[in-house]
Formats: C-alpha cells, structure tokens, sequence
C-alpha cells in the first residue's frame, strides 16, 4: 500500500512540476497558448499608418483616407483630417 501512494505522489508532484514550468515558460514568451503559426497564404496583418497631424497610429483599414493628387493620406478621424485640409488651406504646399 505505501508504495501505491508513493507513486501516486510522484505523479502528483511531476504534474505540478511540469505545469509550473509550463506557465514560466509562457509568462517569458517561450511557450505560447493556443496560439497558432501564420499559415502560407493567410491574410496579411493590417498595415499601421500614421495620422500627419496627431502622429497617431492607426490600421490601414480603420483609417480614414484622403486622396490627394497621386497619394492618399491617412487619419485616425474626419477631425484630425478635417484640420489637415484646413492647414493645407492656409498653408499650400
């Protein structure tokens, strides 16, 4: 009997051993959670672009765009862009 719970604590203590490890390893970045690797042919990640008047990162897709001549210029709001075409107004160039 005494070597049945021996066992048993054994198993007990490498279980906790192994998911102290585990949760380290994963706190230092070394071990991720469900995460999965970028497969071939997924999506790219949205470019982040910078809004010229707050200096505001923001995705490509949530930004709002202003074509002007042959380029678009991005803003993270019609506030920031309003200013922009304002400034531009007074300042052209």
């Amino acid at each position: 009997m005494p070597f049945l719970i021996r066992i048993v604590l054994v198993v007990l203590a490498l279980y906790v051993l192994w998911r102290a490890c585990a949760r380290l390893l994963r706190s230092l970045g070394m071990m991720s959670a469900g995460a999965r690797s970028v497969e071939p042919g997924a999506p790219p990640v949205d470019e982040l672009v910078q809004d010229p008047v707050c200096k505001l990162y923001v995705p490509r897709r949530e930004a709002v765009a202003l074509k002007q001549g042959g380029s678009t210029v991005f803003f993270c709001s019609t506030a920031c862009r309003d200013q922009y075409v304002q400034q531009a107004g007074r300042h052209p160039g």
